[in-house]
């Protein structure tokens, strides 16, 4: 009889090598750079500028197909100056809220970008939020603070600032019920433990497995994984 441990050591074992194979399709497509970027991306890198393009990504992609976003973000990061710093954007709020409109038209998530602006000088300014925003103790709670930022999203934004952590998405969500994992953090942590990849490169891979085909792909993930228990 197999014991426990013994369960959940083969589970482990098909988790890191359906992952590992997965990986391995991705990197021989067009997707290599966005794992290679996911995977050098430095969060002792972020700056002002680079932190407030992070967070409008994220506010546009949530609830928004991915390929949308990425073909109207030239557009509209130009449309916000290159997102100089969050005094300057709201000195000129009024003229880029037109221009970013005319190419992203949801009044919403361009004032929460502003909304964000105004979070950071309310904090003391850039170099006084961030201390506290880059802080391993205090990054979560600090995140979920800022406008259009919510407990999920908080780790998109985690990851693209280079925190190493997964976003427990309704894909991730997805691919741990249907192996009888309590979580995507739980998952991912044991990908981790056996592969040694960072938690958010085995997001973005995940991630975009499950984009391609939403519901084929959960079962294509069943069965790597069990075939990958039978390895050694």
């Amino acid at each position: 009889m197999v014991s426990p441990r013994e369960k959940i050591e083969r589970l482990r074992r098909g988790m890191a090598w359906a992952y590992l194979v997965i990986k391995d399709e991705l990197v021989q497509t067009q997707f290599v750079e966005e794992i290679d970027w996911q995977d050098s991306v430095r969060i002792e890198d972020v700056t002002e500028q680079g932190f407030l393009a992070d967070c409008a990504f994220v506010i546009l992609n949530s609830g928004m197909r991915a390929r949308v976003v990425r073909d109207k973000w030239p557009d509209f990061y130009r449309a916000f100056a290159g997102f100089p710093s969050a005094e300057t954007l709201l000195r000129i709020e009024e003229s880029t809220t037109r221009d970013a409109l005319m190419v992203f038209n949801h009044a919403g998530k361009v004032k929460g970008i502003f909304d964000i602006c105004r979070h950071i000088q309310s904090r003391g300014g850039w170099e006084a939020f961030w201390e506290r925003a880059s802080d391993p103790e205090l990054w979560t709670m600090e995140l979920e603070l800022l406008p259009w930022i919510g407990p999920i999203t908080k780790y998109h934004l985690a990851k693209n600032l280079g925190i190493d952590c997964c976003k427990p998405d309704r894909h991730l969500e997805r691919l741990a019920r249907a192996i009888f994992v309590e979580s995507p953090h739980s998952m991912c942590n044991a990908i981790r433990d056996v592969t040694g990849d960072k938690l958010a490169v085995i997001d973005i891979v995940l991630w975009r497995f499950c984009e391609q085909d939403p519901g084929g792909n959960v079962s294509r993930w069943v069965k790597l994984v069990r075939e990958g228990e039978d390895k050694e």
